[in-house]
């Protein structure tokens, strides 16, 4: 297995804000009143502290555009709550990053308000009330006091199913969305005599101009960024069929279990005609990748692209901050744009479909922040409800729409909240298409055994194996593996 494979999908589950993390942090009381009125009204005056994973600035340094407008909305915020103030710190990812340190806080009870990393409870801790995390289903329920309609609405339908996963309760929200969509050389494209393309025929008939001309179609390699996460952008549309026939016709419900159970009983399958088209479409994508990609990391790749060797490149909307960069200072000598995945067209793409029938849009948005959970009271120095209910008014503040239209303008990330109109043309080629899943990824799990579909990948990219001898063997792995878990887990 390639040192580039095993880097990228070590980025893909680090994924990557932009937005602020956290620093330091010792013991810190916050000398202030906790409480409420009588009649009910705010008395607490003192610190809600956030901590998130990030560099922060050295002294004397200047801080960072996401980092002043963190700040800025967090003055805002400061502002509706006269004599709360926000202390945010930021912690590198060196010996353990955040996760280490908020382990070490949680066994000394010394938490601060809100954190933002990959961690929710366990199934076994709610179930016992030992959830380290307060859970905001009774929050999502209730009016938002930034929006007047549910909390929850704030969300797509999907993308809660992502916070909520097979839990009872939800426990941590995202702020932002990372999408992901084709970049492209306007002034390659304009001399080869070529426009973005309308169905997945032009897609590919686009690359056979390029190649013929002499250039590499494809930056793209064995990364999840850059050439598997493709497979994710029709992966659903066409294994739509099989996949609302296993899991009874809602595909927006995300529930882990039952989707091993399926997998352990044949309903998910690799020979599905579906699945047999998302690889093979997949493994034609290699045919216009440049020489070696198989072991090219995500930079060289990257690489390939801004220095107008490649035309097309597949990367996220955060990527356009680096490209901008580039082009501001002198070192972008082309112009670029950035068009969406086409869909599938049944005319015109016929002769790939095979008689399948797409059943969704192509399309897919990556969740791109951690969750933003509330520590539970007991964790915390700061443990009054009253702080607890201030942390979640933070959150409900975050995600309304005026908040969260900074993220698409400023920081080049998506909305979470879809109500948000993203002006930025280039950036509204990532937002998720209507009846799209917002996050196919949930949908559209290719392997229950990581290694067994690692190296059974590349013997049939490379191939060793042909799409027969691949399917066997992945659904011998992924039955062998659900089988295991769901024994170990007592089903």
């Amino acid at each position: 297995m390639s040192r580039g494979f095993l880097k990228a999908a070590a980025v893909l589950l680090l994924v990557f804000l932009v937005l602020p993390g956290f620093a330091t942090g010792g013991k810190e009381k916050s000398g202030a009143a906790e409480g409420e009125t009588a009649a009910g009204e705010a008395t607490y005056q003192g610190k809600i502290g956030i901590v998130m994973g990030g560099q922060p600035p050295a002294p004397g340094q200047e801080k960072s555009e996401a980092q002043l407008i963190w700040e800025g909305l967090t003055k805002k915020w400061e502002a509706r709550h006269p004599g709360v103030t926000v202390e945010t710190v930021y912690i590198p990812a060196a010996d353990g990053g955040i996760s280490a340190w908020v382990s070490s806080r949680q066994a000394t009870s010394q938490m601060p308000e809100i954190v933002n990393l990959w961690d929710i409870p366990t199934t076994t801790q709610e179930a016992k009330g030992e959830a380290p995390y307060v859970s905001l289903t009774e929050a999502m329920n209730s009016s938002s006091p930034y929006t007047g309609k549910p909390w929850k609405e704030d969300f797509a339908e999907d993308m809660y199913g992502l916070m909520k996963l097979t839990l009872e309760n939800v426990y941590g929200v995202f702020l932002s969305m990372e999408g992901w969509t084709w970049f492209y050389n306007k002034e390659i494209f304009d001399e080869v005599g070529i426009t973005p393309p309308n169905n997945v025929t032009e897609f590919f008939s686009n690359m056979d101009k390029l190649q013929a001309a002499g250039y590499t179609p494809l930056a793209w390699a064995d990364t999840f960024a850059g050439g598997v996460n493709t497979v994710r952008t029709w992966g659903p549309a066409l294994t739509a069929k099989m996949l609302k026939e296993a899991y009874g016709g809602d595909l927006r419900i995300v529930l882990d279990a039952a989707e091993l159970e399926l997998w352990a009983d044949g309903s998910l399958t690799y020979k599905d005609p579906g699945m047999r088209k998302a690889w093979e479409l997949h493994k034609k994508m290699a045919e216009y990748a440049p020489k070696g990609w198989m072991g090219m990391d995500p930079m060289s790749v990257r690489e390939l692209f801004t220095t107008g060797k490649a035309a097309i490149h597949y990367d996220a909307a955060s990527y356009l901050r680096e490209m901008d960069t580039l082009e501001e200072s002198g070192l972008l000598d082309f112009e670029y744009g950035v068009f969406p995945f086409p869909d599938f067209d049944l005319k015109a793409d016929a002769a790939i479909l095979e008689g399948i029938v797409p059943e969704l849009p192509t399309g897919d948005i990556f969740s791109g922040t951690a969750y933003w959970l509330v520590p539970a009271e007991r964790l915390r120095e700061r443990s009054s409800p009253e702080v607890t209910k201030l942390a979640i008014d933070f959150l409900q503040f975050m995600t309304a729409p005026e908040q969260q239209a900074v993220y698409a303008e400023k920081l080049y990330l998506l909305p979470i909240n879809l109500a948000v109109e993203v002006k930025d043309p280039r950036l509204a080629a990532f937002m998720p298409k209507e009846g799209a899943f917002v996050n196919s990824a949930i949908h559209f799990k290719w392997f229950v055994d990581w290694v067994a579909w690692a190296s059974n990948w590349q013997g049939y990219m490379l191939g060793n194996l042909t799409y027969d001898e691949y399917a066997a063997k992945m659904d011998e792995a992924n039955m062998k593996e659900a089988k295991r878990r769901l024994e170990a887990a007592g089903n």
